[in-house]
């Protein structure tokens, strides 16, 4: 879900732009997400200012942020290489957790399964990152650090009591109302031309690899722990970039190849013997 994210934005692209599509999946996540909720036993709003903290740190900096700023990038550099960016969440992640002091630093078999994962996001860095906007990768990877952010924030204590579509629904509301400014101005400078595909690409976005997998992850971090969790993201260059070669013709050569084998490798290492 999250690997064809890409995708989906460069069809969006067409017609939207980058405010644009930011504010849209955030709006359609949300209408998903309240409909999660109803069906999930739910808690009244939060009055604790940690909680609401929280809430608005999940929002801008694990949410707003790297949804921009990877939808910017990928108006100058191929969707695989926006892909491939994103495997850097989980060293992001286990870096942050470790300062926090929420996770313990990593030995045996889960540092060299988490090493393995970064060496193969190398190899694939070896032709993914040949070309494109030098600024827009900067970006991308300040994108994967808002991503490690947000795993980390999900997994607080103070959302632990909380269902798991409470918290994702909350973000993406939050979200969407700070960005609903900034679309709004865009949208009247310069109205989109609406075609089929983009608005298509923009209801995939929102419920496949926005709405959805915002339950996905905060459950997944709270049965395994915020790097385990982000370990998934391993797999979104393997995703992302089989889907920029056969939906988008973009070329993915043999390091490509090579490093997603050694990075899904590593994730299966780091994980061996875990719950």
């Amino acid at each position: 879900m999250w690997g064809t994210a890409y995708l989906w934005i460069k069809i969006a692209l067409h017609s939207f732009d980058t405010w644009e599509i930011t504010f849209l999946r955030l709006v359609i996540a949300a209408l998903v997400l309240t409909w999660a909720a109803s069906r999930e036993q739910g808690v009244g709003a939060p009055a604790d200012r940690k909680v609401w903290g929280g809430l608005i740190a999940f929002a801008v900096v694990g949410t707003v942020l790297p949804f921009m700023l990877i939808t910017w990038s990928i108006t100058s550099v191929p969707t695989s290489t926006a892909a491939i960016s994103n495997a850097t969440t989980p060293l992001f992640t286990l870096v942050i957790a470790i300062s926090l002091g929420r996770e313990s630093r990593p030995s045996g078999l889960r540092a060299v399964g988490t090493t393995m994962g970064f060496l193969g996001v190398g190899l694939m860095f070896g032709l993914g990152f040949g070309g494109g906007d030098p600024v827009a990768r900067v970006a991308l990877f300040l994108a994967a650090f808002g991503y490690a952010c947000g795993f980390v924030i999900a997994g607080g204590p103070a959302f632990r009591p909380r269902p798991p579509s409470w918290l994702a629904r909350r973000q993406m509301m939050i979200a969407a109302t700070l960005m609903l400014p900034a679309a709004l101005t865009s949208a009247i400078a310069e109205p989109p031309h609406l075609e089929l595909d983009p608005l298509l690409a923009i209801l995939a976005i929102g419920v496949f690899s926005t709405g959805l997998p915002a339950l996905v992850q905060i459950r997944a971090v709270r049965n395994f722990g915020s790097s385990s969790a982000s370990l998934a993201t391993y797999v979104v260059p393997v995703v992302g970039a089989a889907a920029g070669v056969f939906f988008l013709g973009e070329h993915v050569g043999f390091l490509a190849i090579l490093g997603g084998s050694v990075t899904l490798a590593g994730v299966v290492l780091a994980e061996r013997g875990r719950r």
